[in-house]
């Protein structure tokens, strides 16, 4: 089934006809008047020097609503995201704060979301490192009781990093409702280790699986320097009077629920982000910055019908 956009909307007060005019940007963000901010340039190139090879399997199981293709897709997300894991570590592995049920027998059956399940693989390897991958041999499809099951084996090299991480810098990140109604909003919360620069994307697949958009800093809140010892909150004090965050359910999309997903980059170094990126340009982006120059943390939210 074709989903339709989900939407963040980013709303300041609107006195004249100039600014009663929205523009819709990529994915549905409604954000009145943004400009690009352009913050400079200073972070080292990251650089890798080894790789490793594994030989892994992934699997998914999908019912009659689903064709072979996607599923063995997905299949295929989920043996890249075992190979990161077994080569990088838990760091990749995918949040259980929202669970995606897949067409199998038993209590769940009847109530698989397909979409959400490849969507999530497809986020947890956004900052991975994947060189290579290429199938070894025809997928297998075989029936099972209650379901369909697609497996896939895959040759995956990963790239390791020639650095680590800085262990001293570093944050939480937290929003204020993983579960949303539409209309209802949400605000994050950022606990830096030390003094950094953030910005946060947002991912709504149900719009378009291709490009991710940043949607702070913005026009609203043009500080992206965080301080430590403080809890800095997003839309910050000064910004919330001007601007929220609200969430909308897609128009006339029979389904439960949907799935958004947010990234926190922050850098040691100021970066000129762009407003929007192609997904695999974005993927790059990351990798273009050194690891213990950044750090990056992941969430996800869901907006039930």
């Amino acid at each position: 089934m074709a989903l339709f956009p989900t939407y963040y909307s980013i709303m300041g007060p609107m006195t004249t006809p100039r600014q009663r005019l929205r523009q819709i940007l990529p994915l549905g963000i409604f954000l009145a008047g943004i400009t690009a901010i352009g913050l400079g340039l200073g972070l080292g190139l990251a650089t890798s020097v080894m790789a490793e090879e594994r030989v892994v399997q992934g699997e998914f199981f999908f019912g009659p609503d689903m064709g072979e293709g996607p599923a063995c897709a997905a299949a295929e997300q989920r043996a890249k995201q075992e190979a990161l894991r077994q080569v990088l570590g838990e760091r990749f592995s995918v949040s259980e704060q929202l669970s995606c049920r897949e067409g199998r027998a038993g209590a769940d059956a009847g109530t698989d979301n397909t979409d959400c399940v490849y969507n999530r693989l497809l986020w947890s390897e956004i900052d991975g490192d994947i060189k290579r991958a290429e199938r070894l041999g025809r997928p297998e499809v075989v029936v099972v009781p209650g379901a369909t099951r697609c497996t896939v084996r895959m040759r995956v090299v990963v790239d390791l990093p020639a650095q680590q991480p800085d262990p001293g810098f570093d944050f939480e990140a937290s929003l204020s409702s993983i579960s949303l109604r539409a209309k209802e909003s949400v605000r994050f919360a950022v606990r830096p280790s030390a003094p950094m620069h953030m910005a946060i994307f947002s991912w709504a697949p149900a719009h378009d699986k291709t490009s991710v958009t940043r949607i702070f800093p913005n026009s609203f809140d043009t500080n992206a320097l965080l301080r430590p010892a403080q809890e800095n909150r997003i839309p910050s004090e000064l910004g919330a009077q001007r601007y929220g965050f609200t969430v909308s359910f897609p128009a006339g999309l029979k389904q439960d629920f949907v799935d958004e997903y947010l990234i926190f980059v922050a850098t040691k170094a100021p970066v000129a982000w762009l407003e929007r990126y192609e997904f695999e340009r974005f993927k790059a982006r990351l990798r273009e910055i050194a690891p213990p120059e950044k750090r990056v943390v992941k969430h996800s939210y869901r907006i039930v019908n």
